[in-house]
């Protein structure tokens, strides 16, 4: 909202022009930037799953867990204990 009033230009526009250009929705780029900071967080921090999902800005702690699981094949706790592991 705040690129579109900066900008003059419609959500929809910038919208689609975010994706051709990256290849991505804002969502979804937004949610992959989220989730890199999360798994540094994990190797970093001792903050519990539900800080860290408040901390980034996700809805909810369940809503948090399946992005992450979306993008790294791993639950949060199971990425926390075993950082090197392969994703299945």
């Amino acid at each position: 909202d705040e690129l579109c009033t900066e900008f003059y230009l419609s959500k929809s526009y910038i919208c689609r022009i975010f994706k051709e250009v990256t290849g991505y929705t804002v969502s979804e780029y937004t949610n992959i930037h989220r989730i890199r900071k999360a798994k540094r967080y994990l190797e970093e921090t001792d903050l519990s799953i539900s800080e860290l999902s408040h901390l980034l800005g996700f809805e909810s702690v369940t809503y948090f867990e399946r992005m992450f699981k979306r993008y790294t094949s791993l639950s949060p706790l199971k990425y926390r204990k075993n950082p090197d592991s392969p994703a299945p």
